[in-house]
């Protein structure tokens, strides 16, 4: 196994869990390539304005407190629901939003090993 991408969201209980499973992986020598906070605002497609509907931050704090790399934010976005649905990636079915680089950058980071424990780019 080369490592493991966690995957939280921003409210308290669920970086609960991903607490956990940095110490599951810890324990059984599993590297952590790094934590992801998903759902991590919505944009309002009409005026712009972002709102953090699950809180904001809380997924880089933790990666942050527990010395694992934070890899960045996907924002909560109806596009990715839709694009799962047809079973494509929402980078293939719209590359220009801002989830799609959302996306990438985690990507890239994951693949080029670019990340610092608890920072984002």
């Amino acid at each position: 196994m080369t490592g493991a991408v966690l995957v939280t969201t921003p409210q308290d209980v669920a970086i609960l869990d991903v607490r956990k499973a940095v110490t599951f992986c810890r324990k059984l020598s599993v590297p952590i390539l790094g934590v992801v906070e998903n759902m991590s605002g919505y944009r309002c497609p009409k005026c712009g304005e972002v709102v953090d509907v699950f809180k904001g931050g809380g997924g880089e704090r933790m990666a942050a407190e527990m010395h694992t790399p934070f890899l960045g934010r996907i924002p909560l976005d109806p596009a990715v629901v839709q694009s799962g649905d047809m079973g494509r990636p929402v980078g293939y079915v719209s590359s220009e939003t801002e989830t799609a680089r959302a996306f990438a950058r985690v990507a890239e980071r994951v693949m080029n090993g670019r990340f610092e424990a608890g920072k984002e780019d």
